[in-house]
């Protein structure tokens, strides 16, 4: 679902257009931090063009302890710097 997101549909439309936040519960994924990244980039080139908002708040739970000292830990630097607000929270 996540990588649906990412670009428009076959019919050239974007799937949940006016989305401006994302929280994910599965991040302990590795692959989920670098598709997230993916949407955020897409979204933000698609919102200039006026087609899908950007994402403007990310909500990472249980982000710290599943990626810290990791090489992973660097996509939460990427993370700032394309959206505004990004949470980071204890696992539930």
């Amino acid at each position: 679902m996540l990588a649906d997101l990412a670009k428009p549909s076959a019919e050239g439309r974007w799937v949940l257009s006016h989305l401006e936040a994302i929280m994910l519960d599965s991040v302990r994924k590795k692959p989920t931090l670098s598709t997230l990244i993916e949407v955020i980039v897409k979204r933000l080139a698609a919102s200039r063009q006026g087609e899908a908002a950007c994402i403007r708040s990310v909500t990472l739970p249980g982000f710290i302890s599943c990626y810290e000292n990791t090489l992973e830990e660097a996509h939460l630097s990427t993370l700032n710097l394309l959206v505004q607000e990004v949470k980071l929270t204890q696992a539930r």
